[in-house]
Parts: structure tokens; sequence; C-alpha cells
């Protein structure tokens, strides 16, 4: 797929699509501060402890305020 194609695709993306996108987004910092730490671990199945630790403090803290920045820039309100 060439580039071209690429911004093809992204352009003719439907109303649908973007708000499949958001709500998964959305869900995902609810998600991550209600999943107990150990049962995730388990899912993950990561092979060093630090990784997991790296990504469940990324999804808990920094992914949420990023998503936020993002959504009030998008409105403009930022």
């Amino acid at each position: 797929m060439n580039t071209a194609e690429t911004i093809r695709l992204v352009n003719d993306a439907g109303f649908d699509d973007a708000l499949i996108f958001i709500a998964s987004h959305l869900i995902q910092p609810f998600v991550a501060w209600n999943i107990p730490r150990e049962a995730s671990h388990r899912e993950l199945a990561l092979s060093r402890h630090y990784r997991f630790e790296v990504r469940n403090y990324l999804v808990r803290y920094i992914f949420p305020v990023l998503l936020l920045v993002i959504i009030l820039a998008a409105c403009g309100i930022i």
C-alpha cells in the first residue's frame, strides 16, 4: 500500500469509524483502573516485570492525560 492509498483510506473513514476509535480510547482508562493488577499482569504475560510496570504506569496516568489534551485541542478549547 503506497502513501496515496493510505491517505485515501484515512480520508474515506466515516463517522462510524471515528466513533469506534473515540469510544475505544475513552473506555481504556476506566478498564485500566478497574482490572486488578494481578489479572492484567497474568493476561499480558510480559516477559519482564518492569515492562508491565511501565505499561501500567503509561495506561493509568500518562495516556488519559494525553487523551484529554487531544480532545480539548480538537474541540478548540486549548
